[in-house]
Parts: C-alpha cells; structure tokens; sequence
C-alpha cells in the first residue's frame, strides 16, 4: 500500500509538472510587421505605420524594423509608445530590412 501511495503521488507529481511546462510553453503573442517607407523621427513608433502578421521581406540588415512580437496582455501601442526610430529597432535587432 506504501508503495501504491508513493508510485500515485510521483504520478500525480510529473502531472502537474507537465501541465504547468504547458501554460510556459504557450507564446501567445502577436507579431506585427513593419509597412511603411518612412525612416522620418518618430516613424518606426507610430501604430499606423504596423500592420498584425508576419512580413515575407525581411532581411537581417536594413535601417527599417521588419517585425516585432507584441506579448499577450499588451498593445503595438504600449510596446511603442515613447520610444524614438532607434528605440524601436531595438526591440529586436535581428528583424530588420531596407
């Protein structure tokens, strides 16, 4: 019976484990794509210049941001509110294009 308790509670143990790794797991963000030809101060962080979903002409070089992940719970508008061009490609340096 001892050993019964134990094996069940080792079950019921990787169980919550694995549901847990599961809610971790999950991205549930949004990606927005950059879709206008402005560099002008202030262009990158204005929502209007984004649109929602991934863009097919990035590259990993450019003066441009290409795509950014917007996290569940947030906004394109708070992710780039206040921030300048340089700012904005910061957010993630890889994505960017000409």
């Amino acid at each position: 019976m001892k050993s019964l308790k134990t094996n069940l509670f080792a079950v019921v143990a990787i169980a919550i484990a694995a549901v847990t790794m599961s809610f971790k797991l999950a991205n549930n963000s949004t990606t927005y794509h950059y879709v206008s030809n402005s560099t002008a101060p202030g262009a990158f962080a204005t929502p209007t210049n984004w649109e929602e979903g991934e863009s097919d002409v990035c590259a990993t070089t450019g003066n441009k941001p290409c795509e950014i992940e917007v996290p569940e719970g947030s906004s394109l508008s708070a992710e780039l509110a206040g921030k300048n061009n340089a700012q904005v490609l910061a957010i993630n340096p890889s994505s960017k294009r000409n």
